[in-house]
């Protein structure tokens, strides 16, 4: 092939791989931290820009100052299309707008990332490594969405590469300038970061020890290093302007009061609440996390070892000096989530493809290579559009990862709004969560959406929605609780075969409660206060279905007089072909009035059975029940006094 078709192809490739997945449906969904803080921050950064208030751009102790940089530039360009007239601002595309910057951001470090590694590896190996860094399902999903995890884990990864390169190059003082600009943006998105100082110092030694570089010349680059570090953060954080030593006792703040303490709602590992997980934790995340491709190809490593280049094994020692580092240092802090190790992946993956090209040579070595970066492509796309939520199928995939560790950050809630909306009278109801933040915007116009009202369900209250997290810490807060302990769900929204989200119809208020299950297939719930009109007892019954209910179910009412004598009957069939488990259903009856009916009380009983054999359902009630007057399971509903 000609060598200049190869490298368009390469790069072209490349540039497929970050840039599909991550922009492909961008407004997906909407994760409980851009809702709650990320978004919000973001517009406040910006009107503190605008107003020149340098000091109230500290929002955050991350500090997450390049996340607000990006939030705050997708709010105005949505804000300067809409103006145009050029896109409609709906909520998944201010979305997908306020992301955007973010998402050019991690594209841009890839394009970067593999410049480098072309310069370090020869091309097929700098090819995969991009390829797989790229393609990482872990890594997508993160860099999907506005938060400080992924841009701290792009901007890392190329200061770590460029630093390699440094340490090679005759002319190291640019790439050291590079490295220290992408170290410096990490350190502005994440105090994690900070990890990649003492990392630069042990490199420096080895560069002196190892290498045997001059100690004057590896000073001064370091110098040169640490200086780019400090200049970007210094240009590129507003709140340092104003007031530097306020804007870093935000750090301090960050590490003693979030990092050192359990998260405020708990954690979740290896199938219990656990709110801080010991050191076992981020090296099970780290490998639950990886993809089969990244975790054959560390395995692989060990054995293809003596066929990798003397100088890429010093590279491969580095990143995973890097990597056990990064992983000891979050360790150290009781609050975890596997999260936060996606600064570690990218050199993860990029070790990983390193084993192959060493592992498989010959004529055909390029072939095989581009058949694993199409491996990886075809694995980042079964996980569309939640890469969020993937986990290594090796291990088990995504019911190990719920099993193992806490989940859902909102991911699923736009589906069960979409499930809502084909509901006919979700318009003027209140759907119930915790995660109402995460679900209100996508719902329908006139659909209102609250958090439980104190323990107690809210006014208009017609649906509830229980999110997996809660249900991973046991039983959630009242009143949900008696949902997942006695409710039938309406919707179940799973993703990669895991429950996400539980939707559940809630009864509506009856005048007459009386609460009876006939088998396992019907709750009855109560009745209206029913009328007598036009030589009839009509009322209307309102049920919960537990169970696919039969197609020949009928309802029988039956009249009894104080003397045990039935005086009025009713059989209709309850025609249940569209009930569904989880729905309220609602169904009237009429019992006719004898004309020559005496002046009495009456009590009207009502069961169900079978058409087909005529066998009631069994009743299950704590109502007292009277089977001499009106035989086995039929249930005392209300008496009628006639004057």
């Amino acid at each position: 092939m000609n060598p200049t078709l190869r490298r368009v192809l390469a790069w072209g490739s490349i540039a497929l791989a970050a840039a599909v997945p991550r922009l492909l449906d961008l407004g997906g969904f909407l994760t409980v931290d851009e809702a709650n803080f990320w978004l919000m921050r973001s517009a406040r950064f910006l009107a503190a820009l605008e107003r020149g208030d340098y000091a109230a751009t500290a929002l955050s102790t991350h500090p997450g100052v390049t996340t607000m940089w990006s939030g705050a530039l997708g709010i105005r360009l949505g804000d300067w299309l809409a103006a145009a007239g050029l896109v409609g601002l709906d909520y998944p595309m201010f979305l997908a707008l306020a992301r955007l910057p973010a998402v050019l951001l991690h594209i841009g470090c890839i394009m970067v990332g593999y410049a480098v590694l072309r310069r370090l590896w020869n091309g097929s190996s700098a090819w995969l490594a991009a390829a797989l860094w790229a393609l990482d399902p872990f890594v997508i999903g993160y860099s999907r969405i506005l938060h400080v995890d992924a841009l701290a884990g792009s901007f890392m990864t190329v200061a770590l590469l460029t630093g390699l390169l440094a340490g090679r190059d005759a002319r190291p003082a640019r790439w050291l300038v590079l490295s220290g600009i992408a170290g410096g943006l990490a350190m502005l998105s994440k105090s994690p970061a900070l990890v990649l100082v003492p990392l630069a110092l042990v490199l420096a030694g080895w560069q002196v020890v190892g290498a045997r570089r001059a100690p004057n010349a590896v000073a001064r680059g370091l110098m040169l290093w640490g200086g780019s570090v400090v200049l970007t953060i210094a240009l590129l954080w507003p709140a340092l302007w104003a007031d530097p030593l306020a804007a870093l006792r935000w750090i301090t703040s960050g590490v003693a009061d979030e990092g050192a303490q359990p998260h405020m709602l708990g954690n979740f590992f290896r199938g219990q609440q656990d709110d801080a997980p010991g050191w076992l934790f981020y090296p099970v995340a780290l490998a639950a996390r990886t993809t089969p491709l990244t975790l054959l190809g560390v395995l692989l490593l060990p054995w293809a070892w003596r066929h990798v280049a003397p100088p890429h094994r010093g590279d491969l020692a580095r990143l995973a000096l890097f990597i056990v580092v990064f992983v000891i240092a979050l360790s150290v802090f009781p609050k975890k989530f596997n999260r936060y190790l996606e600064p570690a992946m990218p050199a993860l993956a990029i070790m990983a493809a390193a084993a192959y090209p060493a592992a498989i040579r010959g004529r055909h070595a390029s072939g095989v290579l581009a058949g694993l970066g199409l491996c990886a492509a075809l694995n980042a796309a079964t996980w569309h559009p939640y890469p969020i939520a993937a986990f290594n199928q090796l291990l088990g995939g995504a019911p190990m990862g719920a099993r193992t560790f806490s989940i859902g950050w909102g991911e699923g809630l736009e589906r069960v709004a979409a499930a809502l909306a084909t509901r006919d009278n979700i318009r003027g109801v209140v759907t119930v969560t915790r995660f109402a933040s995460s679900l209100a915007p996508f719902m329908p116009a006139g659909a209102a959406v609250a958090q439980p009202d104190a323990g107690a369900w809210p006014k208009h209250a017609g649906y509830a929605v229980v999110y997996v997290s809660q249900v991973q810490r046991g039983l959630p807060s009242p009143p949900l609780d008696a949902l997942v302990r006695d409710g039938v769900p309406w919707q179940t929204i799973a993703i990669h075969g895991v429950p996400y989200a539980w939707i559940y119809q809630l009864p509506p208020p009856v005048a007459l409660p009386r609460a009876a299950r006939f088998g396992d297939t019907l709750a009855l719930l109560g009745a209206d206060a029913g009328r007598v009109a036009a030589g009839a007892w009509t009322m209307q019954l309102v049920w919960q279905v537990r169970q696919p209910p039969p197609a020949d179910l009928m309802l029988f009412a039956h009249l009894i007089a104080p003397d045990g004598t039935r005086v009025g009957q009713a059989d209709l069939p309850l025609e249940p072909r569209d009930w569904a488990p989880g729905m309220i259903a609602r169904t009237e009856f009429a019992v006719p009035l004898p004309a020559t009916l005496p002046p009495g009380s009456y009590r009207l009983y009502l069961g169900v059975y079978r058409l087909g054999d005529g066998q009631r359902l069994p009743l299950h009630t704590a109502i007292p029940l009277e089977p001499a007057r009106s035989g086995a399971d039929a249930l005392p509903l209300r008496d009628l006094v006639l004057p």
